[in-house]
This record gives C-alpha cells, sequence and structure tokens, in this order.
C-alpha cells in the first residue's frame, strides 16, 4: 500500500508517498511523490486561452546552486541541449545551474526518457529523499518525449523541471477563483483519463491547504489546460508554451 505524508502538494491534497501521475496510480513510493504534466495529445477536444499562480513548498527547496543531471537511458546530446537551454529559463529567475554528469552517484536529477510513466517528477528536494532511501531511482519521467513536436517538448520540460525545482500544480491553488461544475468534472476525466471521482478530488479540484500559494496565475508553466465547460466562472485555460510573468516573478519567493 502506498503511504501518505503531507507536503504541499497541488494535483492531490497530496501527501507524500502517493503518486500523482494517472499513469502510475498503483506503483508505490515511499515518502515522496511524482507529479505529472499531462501529455498534450491527452487532451483532444477544447482549444484554450487564460492564467493562474505558484504553489510551492519551502521544505522541498533546493539548498544549492548547482543540480546535476543525470541521463539514465539516452545519449543524445541534441536532446540533452535542447533541456539544458530550456532549464536555463529557470536558472535565470533562480541562480540554480543545471548541469550534466555521467555518474549517477553524484546526480541531483535523473531523468529517463525510455521507461514509460507519461511526463511527471518528483517535487524538488524529494529527489534527494528518493536517493537516499532508493538508490539512484529515476527522478523525472519524460517518456518519449524526444519524439514529439517542439512546442509539446518545450511546455514538458519545463513544467517538470518547475516540480524538480519545488512547484506544485497552479489549479489546486488555495487562491484559485475556479467553481468547478463538478459533474461535468468527473465525466470529463472519467471519459478521457479513466480516473475516478477520488483521483479527480485529489489530483484537480481539492485546494493545496499547505504550503504556500501566490495571487492565481491562469498564464503559469505550472498550468493544466482545462475547458471553460467544466468551470462555472473561468473562460478556457489553454496549455502554456513559456514562463509566465508570474511564475519568473514569484519564483523568488522561493530561491531569494
Amino acid at each position: 500500500m502506498m503511504r501518505k505524508l503531507l507536503i504541499a502538494g497541488i494535483s492531490i491534497v497530496v501527501a507524500a508517498g502517493t503518486v500523482i501521475c494517472f499513469m502510475w496510480q498503483n506503483k508505490p513510493v515511499v515518502s515522496y511523490q511524482y507529479l505529472c504534466g499531462v501529455p498534450a495529445n491527452q487532451i483532444n477536444d477544447f482549444y484554450w486561452s487564460s492564467p493562474e499562480k505558484l504553489v510551492f513548498d519551502r521544505n522541498l527547496r533546493w539548498n544549492k546552486k548547482e543540480l546535476k543531471i543525470y541521463f539514465t537511458d539516452i545519449y543524445d546530446q541534441r536532446t540533452i541541449s535542447k533541456i539544458l537551454n530550456l532549464a536555463r529559463k529557470w536558472t535565470d529567475v533562480t541562480g540554480i545551474v543545471f548541469t550534466t554528469t555521467s555518474d549517477p552517484e553524484e546526480s541531483d536529477i535523473r531523468i529517463a526518457f525510455r521507461q514509460g510513466g507519461g511526463y511527471q517528477s518528483l517535487v524538488g528536494s524529494q529527489a534527494k529523499l528518493a536517493k537516499e532511501t532508493e538508490g539512484n531511482k529515476t527522478t523525472m519521467f519524460l517518456s518519449n518525449l524526444d519524439q514529439r513536436g517542439d512546442e509539446e517538448f518545450d511546455r514538458v520540460v519545463l513544467h517538470e523541471l518547475g516540480h524538480a525545482i519545488g512547484l506544485y500544480h497552479e489549479l489546486q491553488s488555495s487562491n484559485s477563483p475556479i467553481q468547478w461544475d463538478s459533474l461535468k468534472v468527473y465525466a470529463y476525466f472519467k471519459r478521457v483519463y479513466n480516473w475516478n471521482t477520488d483521483m479527480v478530488n485529489r489530483q484537480v479540484m481539492a485546494p493545496v491547504r499547505i504550503g504556500e500559494s501566490t495571487t492565481f496565475d491562469p498564464l503559469s508553466i505550472m498550468i493544466y489546460a482545462i475547458p471553460d465547460t467544466l468551470m462555472k466562472n473561468h473562460p478556457t485555460i489553454e496549455w502554456p508554451s513559456d514562463l509566465s510573468v508570474m511564475d519568473r516573478t514569484k519564483i523568488r519567493l522561493l530561491y531569494p
């Protein structure tokens, strides 16, 4: 059984030890959680437009200014360079430098492209805990993302790196003004993801009561696309393509 340890979360009122990605519901995790970015090709019946905010937990911030990445199963330098170039967008606003290492023992983040699992990442320094408890465990999954288009590649990498430095999803901000049409939300996520009501509550509608939230920002790279038909009072939220102005500003609260 998965154990739950409360930590600030988004996609789930989430407790450490709970895997948040729908493709990994049955995988047990010890004292930490994965958060996922839903693949764009999973959302196929609407167009979007709107913004949100930052949700974070200071307890999961990294107390170091260099994070070493180990790629577990790809060696393509072009793909690796694309990830490092995107990571510099977070470097510019956090001061954290992302480098690569060929030694998993000295790595902070371990990225896999061929292990399945969709797109998901441990949150912040949970990756350190994972290493201490389970060795050189993969901390971020980018399943065959290198075979997707540039727009999806950039969005997913920026989103998952956001998780890797301690950010949660925007939708479950305690400051969110969204009023959900619950029955439609349940029906939609059942149809698209085959989630039950409990999964939908934990992944989408339950606000995070732990950690910190800034002003709701629907343009945040940490938000999911949501059709307006699922919300009573908010326009459609589209997939973001880059860090928002608020992302760049508010992340400094976590990394001053």
